[in-house]
C-alpha cells in the first residue's frame, strides 16, 4: 500500500511511532464505550481497571480563563504580599517576584504541553505516577491534597476576619456554616454551577487587582487627593534610608541576601495558577483548544497580577514605615491589614472606597477557597481512578471515593475536601487559632514540592517521547526551550525546598512549634513514597513501553467545529465535523487520513451507511454504492472530493464492472473492498417461493463473486505493483451456524464463505491480495429492524406454536440485539488498518444531535508501528457471534472425536490414514506446499 511520505497524524503523534517490541503481541482487546447524554469525560482507561472517570465536560473557556486567574489570587496578594516588604525593601521584592515567575512560567510550559495532549481529571498527579513511579504519584497526592484541602479553612478564616470589618455581631460559628454550606453547594451540583461562580467571583479579583495597579500608577504622578507626584521616591536611598534593598537579621550584604530570600520565599507561597488550570482538564469542554488558550494566557496573568503587584507596593509605600510595621505585628480586621488599604489612606483617599476594596477582597478569600474545595475534590478523585491506591475493589474505600453523581460530580471527595474546612472552627479559640497558624505551616514547602514534580514528571515524559520517536510537531501545545525551562523549574524548586526549611531557623529566638509543623511534610513526603514503594513494590517506569494515557486520551469535538470535510490547515488530512448540523448521520472525529479508496456495496442503510461516514470523516476516499444514491445527496455536498456516490445492483455483473471502473476513473485505484450489500428472508424451507430463494442468493452470492474477481483485476492490474488491496465479505453467524427459518439465507452465506476461502488461497502472496470473512451477530439495524428484510408467512406444516421454527420466529422478534452498526464500522477499519500496517484512533462519536459517546479506543497493546498484520480467515463481531461459533465448532470437535471410527472405516484398505496424512498432508510434495506457498 502506497502512502504518502507526510501523511501523518496531526492530533496524536504516538500513533505513528516505531514499534519499540521485536515482534508483534496479541492485540488488546477495546474497552467498552461509556455513553453519557451529555459532553462526557473520559471512558475506561485500562481494560483492567474497575472503576470509569464519569465526570462530564461542562467548563466553558471562559470558566477556565477565570478559574487559572481566580486560583492564583487570593488574600495572599492583597493582604500578606505586602508583608514582606520591611524584610527586603522594593528592590528585593520586585526581583524575587519576577524571579519566581519565570520559574512558574516553565512549569507553566511543562504542564501545557502534557495536560493539552493528555487531559485527564487529575494531571499531574496521575504523571508523576505514569512517568516516574506509581509510589511518586501517591506522594504528589497526598501533597497536592495536602495543600488544597489544609487551606480551606485558612481561606473560610480570612471570611470570617474580612466580615467583621463591619460588624461582630454575627458569630463566628454561624458565620463559618455558612461559608462551608456555600462550598458544599457549589461543588455537589454540575460542575457547570462551580465555573459560572467561579467566573463572576474571580471577575471581581481580577477587578480589584488591576483597579489597585491602576491606581499605583495614577497616583505616583499626582493622581491622588494631595496631588502629590511621588514618583520612585520609596526606592531612592535619599528618601529611604538603605533602599531599595533592606538588611534582614544580618547588616549588610548578607542582611540584603537574606531579606531577598525571604521575598523570594513570599513569591513561592504567593505566585500559582498553572496547577488551577490543569485540575480542570477532566471537566473542560473542547480541552485541545481551550487549554492551550488559558496555558498561555499565564503570561500575562503572572506579570500584570504578581510581578506589577509586587512593584506597586513597593511604589506606594516605604519599607521602613512605622504604619506598616505596626500593620504586621497586630493585623487589624478586614481590609485594614492589607498594605494596599494603608497606602490609600496615606494618601487621603475616602473611606468608602476602603469598604469596597474589602468587599472585593472578602469575595476573593471566598473564591479561592471554593477553589480550593473543587481542587482537593478532583486530586482526590484522580487518585480513586488510577495508580496502587485506586479503587479496583468494589466496596473498598478509594472505590466509594469515586462514585459519581449523574451530573459527573465525585460528591464523596467534595465532602472529604470540605470537612477539612471545619479546622477554621479553631479559630474561636486563642490556643487554638495558634495552632490552626501552625497547621498552615504544613504547606510551606508542599508548593515548591509540587512544581518540583510536574517539572520531572515533564522530563520523563519529554524522554519518553525521544525514546519511542514521538515527535513534538505535532502535540496541541509545544513549550518553548524545552527541555531546558523543565531542567531549570526542577533545579529552582528543588532549591526553595532547602531555602523554606533554611528560613525557619534564622528567626530569632527560635520558635520551636512552627519549626516542628514545617518539618512534618519534609519527613511525611519520603515517608509516604518508601510506604507506598515497599508496600506494593513500585518500580520507576520503563519509558521505552510506557504509554501515553492512550487509553483516555480523546478529542471532543469543539463547540464551532471546521465544516465536514474541510481541512486544517495547520494539519494536512485532518477532518472534524459537528454532527449535530447532520441530522442523524454518525460521523468520528478522525486523528489522520491514510487517503485510501474503499468500495462499498448496500450503503443505502445500516453498516454501509455507517461506514461511509466514518471514513469520510476519516479523510478517506469511498465509493458507496447502492440501488438509490440519492441518500447520500447530504454527504456529497459535504465530501465533492472525497465520495463518489454510484447506482448499482450487485446481481448484474455489467453493473459492477462499470461501478468499479467508475471509482478508479475518479480516484485513480481501488485499496479496500466491502461486500456489504444484503437484506434477511425468514422463511421455512418449503414456505420460500423459489424465486425469492433465486435472489437471495443472486444478491449475496454471486453478487460478492462479481466484485471479487473485478477487484481482483484491479488490484493486480491498475493499483501500483505490490500494494494489492483487501477485501472484506460481510457474511454472519448464520454462515457458520445455521439457524430455523434462515436455510437460504445462511445457504448464500455458506456459500460466500466457502468461495471466499478457496478464492483467497488462490491468490499469489506477490500481489499482496488479502482478505477476510466477517461474521456479524445480530446488529441494530435496519436488517434486524425488518425494515431491509423479507418474511415468508409460516408453512401450515409448521403453524405449532411449539415448533422450533414457531420458536425461532417468536424469539427473534423479542430478544434485543448487541450488535452496534457504528462499532461494526469501527472494526472494519481498524482490521483494514491493522493489515496495511496503519496505526490509527478515533474518538468523539456524534450521534444525532448533542449526544455524544466517549470512545477512547486502542487497537494494538504498546507500540505496534506499521507492520501489517496477517488477516485472520474469519473474524466474529459481536459477543453473540463470538460465543456461536465456538460453541459450534467445539460440537464439531466432540462429534470428530465420537465418530471417528466411522470416518476411518471407509479408508481403502490398499492404504494407512494416519500414513497418508502425514505424507500427503503434512509433508512435502503434498498439499503442505500449498499451504507454504500461502502463508510466505
Amino acid at each position: 500500500m502506497h502512502f504518502p511520505h507526510n501523511f501523518q497524524t496531526a492530533l496524536d503523534p504516538a500513533l505513528f511511532r516505531p514499534s519499540t517490541r521485536p515482534q508483534m503481541a496479541e492485540i488488546t482487546q477495546p474497552t467498552e464505550m461509556d455513553v453519557h447524554p451529555t459532553q462526557s469525560s473520559q471512558a475506561t482507561a485500562m481494560p483492567s481497571k474497575v472503576i470509569r472517570d464519569k465526570t462530564q465536560r461542562h467548563l466553558k473557556n471562559r470558566h477556565v480563563q477565570l478559574i487559572g486567574i481566580g486560583g492564583a489570587i487570593g488574600t495572599v496578594l492583597f493582604v500578606q504580599m505586602g508583608y514582606v516588604l520591611p524584610n527586603g525593601g522594593p528592590g528585593s521584592l520586585f526581583i524575587a517576584f519576577l524571579f519566581y515567575s519565570s520559574v512558574v512560567l516553565s512549569v507553566n510550559s511543562c504542564l501545557a504541553e502534557m495536560t493539552t495532549w493528555m487531559p485527564i481529571t487529575s494531571p499531574f498527579v496521575r504523571y508523576a505516577d505514569h512517568f516516574i513511579d506509581p509510589a511518586l504519584g501517591v506522594t504528589c497526592g497526598f501533597n497536592y491534597f495536602v495543600i488544597t484541602a489544609m487551606s480551606v479553612p485558612f481561606e473560610v478564616v480570612a471570611v470570617n476576619l474580612l466580615l467583621h470589618f463591619w460588624t461582630d455581631k454575627i458569630p463566628m460559628i454561624v458565620e463559618i456554616f455558612i461559608v462551608l454550606g456555600l462550598y458544599l453547594m457549589l461543588n455537589v451540583f454540575a460542575v457547570n454551577y462551580f465555573g459560572e461562580s467561579e467566573f463572576f467571583l474571580a471577575f471581581g479579583k481580577v477587578l480589584l487587582a488591576s483597579g489597585l495597579i491602576v491606581f499605583t500608577f495614577v497616583a505616583m504622578v499626582g493622581g491622588n487627593p494631595k496631588h502629590e507626584a511621588f514618583g520612585f521616591r520609596n526606592w531612592t536611598p535619599s528618601h529611604v534610608s538603605g533602599a531599595p534593598f533592606a538588611e534582614y537579621k544580618k547588616s549588610g550584604n548578607l542582611g540584603r541576601f537574606l531579606g531577598f530570600l525571604s521575598c523570594l520565599i513570599q513569591a513561592s507561597v504567593t505566585i500559582v495558577g498553572p496547577e488551577y488550570i490543569s485540575v480542570t482538564a477532566g471537566e473542560v469542554c473542547n480541552p485541545r483548544r481551550t487549554l492551550p488558550r488559558a496555558f498561555r494566557s499565564t503570561f500575562l496573568r503572572l506579570l500584570v497580577f504578581f510581578v506589577l503587584g509586587a512593584f506597586s507596593i513597593g511604589i506606594l509605600l516605604p519599607y521602613s514605615s512605622l504604619e506598616l510595621a505596626e500593620i504586621i505585628a497586630s493585623p487589624g480586621p478586614g481590609a485594614s491589614a492589607s498594605p494596599f488599604v494603608l497606602a490609600l489612606q496615606q494618601l487621603g483617599v475616602p473611606d468608602a472606597l476602603t469598604h469596597v476594596v474589602n468587599a472585593l477582597i472578602m469575595l476573593s478569600a471566598f473564591s479561592a477557597g471554593n477553589g480550593y474545595v473543587y481542587s482537593a475534590a478532583r486530586c482526590l478523585y484522580g487518585m480513586s481512578l488510577d495508580g496502587v491506591v485506586a479503587g479496583k475493589e468494589r466496596g473498598s474505600t478509594m472505590s466509594r471515593l469515586g462514585w459519581c453523581t449523574k451530573k459527573g460530580v465525585p460528591v464523596w471527595c467534595v465532602g472529604v475536601a470540605c470537612s477539612f474546612g471545619l479546622l477554621a472552627f479553631m479559630q474561636l479559640s486563642d490556643s487554638a487559632s495558634k495552632v490552626l497558624e501552625w497547621l498552615i505551616k504544613l504547606i510551606v514547602v508542599s508548593g515548591s514540592f509540587n512544581y518540583a514534580c510536574i517539572s520531572l514528571s515533564y522530563l520523563r515524559f519529554y524522554k519518553a517521547l525521544k525514546l519511542q520517536n514521538i515527535s513534538r510537531e505535532n502535540l496541541p501545545y509545544k513549550g518553548k526551550w524545552q527541555p531546558f525551562c523543565a531542567y531549570y523549574a526542577f533545579f529552582f524548586t528543588s532549591l526553595m525546598i532547602g531555602i523554606q526549611i533554611y528560613s525557619v531557623f534564622i528567626t530569632e529566638p527560635l520558635d520551636i512549634p512552627p519549626i516542628i509543623f514545617t518539618f512534618t511534610m519534609v519527613v511525611l513526603l519520603p515517608l509516604v513514597y518508601l510506604t507506598t514503594k515497599l508496600r506494593y513494590g513500585t518500580k520507576i517506569r520503563d519509558l521505552n513501553v510506557v504509554n501515553f494515557f492512550e487509553d483516555e486520551r480523546q478529542l471532543l469535538l469543539p463547540e464551532e467545529c471546521v465544516i465536514c470535510g474541510s481541512t486544517n490547515p495547520r494539519h494536512p488530512g485532518v477532518s472534524g465535523i459537528k454532527a449535530a448540523n447532520h441530522g442523524k448521520f454518525i460521523y468520528i472525529i478522525a486523528m489522520f487520513s491514510p487517503n485510501r479508496v474503499w468500495f462499498i456495496t448496500g450503503t443505502s442503510s445500516g453498516l454501509g451507511k455507517s461506514l461511509t461516514g466514518i471514513l469520510l470523516a476519516n479523510g478517506e476516499r469511498v465509493v458507496a454504492t447502492c440501488r438509490d444514491p440519492s441518500v447520500h445527496d447530504k454527504l456529497s455536498s459535504h465530501y465533492k472530493d472525497q465520495l463518489l456516490a454510484y447506482k448499482l445492483d450487485v446481481t448484474m455483473e455489467e453493473q459492477v464492472k462499470a461501478a468499479l471502473a467508475a471509482g478508479v476513473e475518479k480516484f485513480g485505484r481501488i485499496d479496500v473492498v466491502v461486500n456489504n450489500a444484503g437484506i434477511g428472508l425468514f422463511g421455512e424451507m418449503e414456505s420460500v417461493p423459489e424465486e425469492d430463494a433465486r435472489y437471495i442468493m443472486e444478491l449475496q452470492f454471486w453478487g460478492p463473486i462479481h466484485v471479487m474477481k473485478e477487484a481482483a483485476h484491479i488490484f493486480r492490474e491498475i493499483n501500483p505493483s505490490g500494494d494489492g488491496g483487501r477485501i472484506f465479505n460481510i457474511s454472519t453467524v448464520g454462515g457458520y451456524r445455521a439457524n430455523p427459518v434462515l436455510s437460504y439465507y445462511s445457504a448464500s452465506k455458506f456459500a460466500l464463505e466457502a468461495a471466499t476461502q478457496s478464492f483467497l488461497r488462490e491468490m499469489n502472496p506477490s500481489w499482496n491480495i488479502k482478505g477476510c470473512i466477517l461474521e456479524p451477530g445480530g446488529f441494530r439495524s435496519e436488517w434486524s429492524s425488518g425494515h431491509n428484510s423479507k418474511v415468508i408467512p409460516p408453512h401450515p406444516a409448521y403453524a405449532d406454536p411449539t415448533s422450533p421454527t414457531s420458536l425461532f420466529r417468536q424469539v427473534h422478534g423479542k430478544i434485543p440485539f448487541l450488535g452496534d452498526p457504528v462499532k461494526m464500522g469501527k472494526a472494519v477499519l481498524r482490521l483494514a488498518d491493522l493489515s496495511m500496517g496503519v496505526r490509527s484512533e478515533l474518538a468523539g462519536v456524534w450521534i444525532g444531535e448533542g449526544v455524544e459517546r466517549s470512545v477512547t479506543e486502542h487497537i494494538a497493546t504498546g507500540a505496534l508501528g506499521n507492520t501489517p498484520v496477517e488477516l485472520p480467515l474469519r473474524v466474529q463481531l459481536g459477543s453473540e457471534s463470538l460465543f456461536l461459533v465456538k460453541m459450534q465448532a467445539q460440537s464439531t470437535m466432540d462429534d470428530a472425536g465420537q465418530w471417528a471410527w466411522i470416518s476411518h472405516s471407509t479408508n481403502a484398505d490398499d492404504m494407512d490414514g494416519e500414513n497418508y496424512v502425514k505424507q500427503y498432508l503434512m509433508g512435502s510434495g503434498g498439499f503442505q506446499d500449498v499451504d507454504k506457498a500461502l502463508s510466505s
